[in-house]
């Protein structure tokens, strides 16, 4: 069983980008994240 837990407070992100196909598409952002400073991620989805 996969099980998540909350290592570290949560921030607010700024969406950078949205990309969006007939199969999925991406989304990304960056934000200030405590110790580790800036930050980036990116949803990838998938229909």
């Amino acid at each position: 069983m996969l099980s998540f837990e909350q290592r570290q407070d949560s921030t607010e992100m700024t969406v950078t980008s949205v990309n969006l196909t007939q199969g999925g598409g991406t989304i990304t952002a960056e934000g200030q994240m405590g110790e580790y400073g800036r930050v980036y991620l990116t949803y990838a989805l998938d229909s």
